[in-house]
C-alpha cells in the first residue's frame, strides 16, 4: 500500500507540474462536485478501509461481501453515492492542481487521526501498568 501511495503522490505531483498554475487553481468547482473538503473526507475514510482489507487480507479474513458492506457504509455516512464519488473523482483527476489541495487535506486528515490513535493508544498503556486499588 505506501508503493501504491508513493507512485500515486509521484504521479500526481507530476501531473501538477504540468499546465497553466492560475487557470487551473482558479476554476469554479460545479454544484455536484464534491468541494475539496467533503472529497478529502471521503478519500480518508477510504484509504483507511483500504488499509483494513488489506490487513484483513493478510490474515485470511478478507471476503468481497465485507469489502462492499465497507465501501457501501462509507458512502453511506458521507451521504453520497458511488456514482457521485466517481463524478466528483473524475473532475479532480482533469483538474490536477485541485486535486493536489485534496490530497494535502487527506494527508493532514490521516495525520490527525493518527496522532489521536497514538495517544489513546499511549493512554491505554499507561492505564494498564497502574496498579488497581484494593
Amino acid at each position: 500500500m505506501t508503493n501504491k501511495l508513493f507512485v500515486f503522490f509521484l504521479t500526481l505531483a507530476l501531473v501538477a507540474g504540468c499546465g497553466p498554475v492560475e487557470e487551473n487553481k482558479s476554476k469554479k468547482i460545479p454544484q455536484n462536485i464534491l468541494n475539496l473538503d467533503k472529497m478529502a473526507e471521503l478519500i480518508a475514510d477510504l484509504q483507511i478501509a483500504e488499509s483494513v482489507l488489506n490487513e484483513l487480507q493478510r490474515n485470511g479474513e478478507y471476503d468481497k461481501s465485507k469489502a462492499a458492506t465497507l465501501m457501501s457504509s462509507i458512502f453511506e455516512t458521507h451521504g453520497i453515492t458511488q456514482q457521485a464519488f466517481d463524478e466528483s473523482r473524475l473532475f479532480y483527476e482533469n483538474n490536477p492542481h485541485l486535486y493536489e489541495l485534496v490530497y494535502e487535506k487527506v494527508i493532514t486528515l490521516l495525520t490527525e487521526k493518527q496522532t489521536e490513535l497514538t495517544v489513546k493508544a499511549q493512554k491505554d498503556s499507561v492505564l494498564r501498568k497502574m496498579p488497581l486499588p484494593q
